[in-house]
């Protein structure tokens, strides 16, 4: 639904709403003057003393009236300049009340055996691979979820982003989805798939073999073989996968994972993708826009700004922090209380599903500033998630105020206006 809509909409109402006010006045004073005429002293029909009561109630209703309307469509503008931002890039919390958005990662969680020795889950670092052989051949690696026996990695080559969720169980290395262009971070890891392909396979011998889903041959081809790497020399199980264009060769070393990857053409072409560096401590760092607005000048602006994601940070969490401490300092989208229940982009159909807590309707007060609220959240939320539809629910019900009744399913329209870039 448009936002535009709605706000014309609203206003239309509210005028109708204050000339049936203004028309019951006038009938009002109408009788009394007729009744002025007659010059009768104390001796009012019934109708009459009606008449004279009900103007007296009208000339105090009608200011208190006014005042309320005034007041229900002028929006609240909190008092946020004062206060200090939650810490929203951190899963460890430096202040009373601040948000707690990691889910920590404990050895129990992790899965054990001889291929994760060989595929170990570490979270918070950044592998750097460095390629040859083609333009995208280098990337670097993030680890965004650890969930038990899965991790999702993110990997950007330069000219994609791409989120892979792998699985250890029953002895293999699983390949569970692949997701490409994700620049989005998004838990993954709860995807089912029937029919992962196998990367790695136990026993962890020479000759192992395994068919993957499209008709691939793969197989362990040779074990304890010496890669040199720009970060060091290690011994490396050698996994090879054939097809008719030719053949790919990945190399797993004990305690660090894949640390090199050849693709070799029915040609002899090769492309090469090689581990060079290994940083702990890493998080992944993310520039996002973040849409607000002056409502009394009636301007929308944007800031950007960078948030610092560690392994398994709510991607929820940080959101809900940054709408309550927008580094825009002119209206706060959500009050203190507001809690974002669940967010994730349905990439079937180009949605983001955003469920808040019932206080998100306290700064949802009068059109204008209902539709500040709207505009902030829905052009937020529509550009990180690169969507044109948000589809925004209180506590799983469709979105319903004063001004606004949304159907079950139906979704806001993301429009950022042009907005102006926000200047300190």
């Amino acid at each position: 639904m448009d936002i535009d809509k709605l706000l014309s909409r609203s206003l239309k109402n509210a005028d109708e709403s204050r000339k049936i006010s203004e028309d019951t006045f006038e009938e009002a004073w109408k009788v009394i003057e007729k009744k002025k005429k007659k010059k009768r002293k104390f001796n009012f029909s019934f109708k009459e003393f009606s008449a004279v009561v009900a103007f007296a109630l009208l000339l105090v209703l009608v200011p208190t009236l006014t005042s309320y309307y005034k007041k229900w469509n002028t929006p609240t503008k909190p008092n946020i300049s004062q206060k200090e931002p939650p810490n929203i890039n951190s899963g460890k919390t430096s202040q009373p009340g601040s948000i707690n958005v990691t889910e920590p990662v404990t050895n129990a969680d992790t899965p054990t055996g001889p291929i994760a020795e060989y595929y170990p889950f570490n979270d918070n670092v950044k592998l750097t691979y460095t390629g040859s052989g083609m333009e995208f051949a280098s990337n670097t690696t993030y680890i965004d979820f650890i969930k038990g026996n899965r991790i999702q990695l993110r990997t950007n080559n330069g000219g994609t982003e791409v989120c892979q969720v792998r699985e250890i169980k029953d002895g293999e290395l699983r390949l569970i989805t692949s997701v490409a262009e994700c620049y989005y971070r998004d838990d993954l890891t709860s995807i089912k798939n029937d029919k992962p392909e196998i990367l790695l396979k136990e026993p962890l011998a020479k000759g192992t073999t395994w068919t993957l889903t499209d008709g691939r041959k793969s197989y362990i081809s040779n074990i304890d073989v010496e890669i040199a790497t720009p970060i060091g020399t290690y011994k490396a199980i050698e996994v090879t996968t054939e097809s008719k264009f030719g053949k790919d060769l990945a190399y797993y070393a004990k305690g660090i994972g894949l640390i090199k990857f050849i693709t070799i053409g029915s040609d002899n072409f090769q492309v090469s993708t090689t581990l060079s560096k290994i940083e702990k401590n890493a998080p992944f760092t993310q520039e996002i826009k973040i849409y607000n607005n002056d409502v009394e000048a009636n301007k929308f602006f944007y800031s950007t700004t960078k948030l610092s994601f560690n392994t398994n940070d709510s991607t929820k969490a940080i959101f809900e922090a940054l709408f309550k401490s927008s580094p825009i300092k002119y209206f706060q989208c959500i009050s203190e209380g507001t809690k974002i229940n669940s967010l994730y982009f349905n990439t079937s159909d180009k949605t983001v599903y955003v469920d808040f807590s019932k206080e998100f309707m306290e700064l949802c007060v009068g059109t204008a500033g209902e539709f500040a609220v709207l505009y902030n959240v829905t052009s937020t939320l529509g550009i990180y998630y690169n969507a044109d539809k948000v589809l925004l629910t209180v506590d799983k019900k469709p979105y319903e105020s004063g001004h606004i009744a949304m159907k079950e399913g139906e979704t806001f329209t993301v429009d950022t206006k042009n907005p102006e870039e926000y200047k300190k």
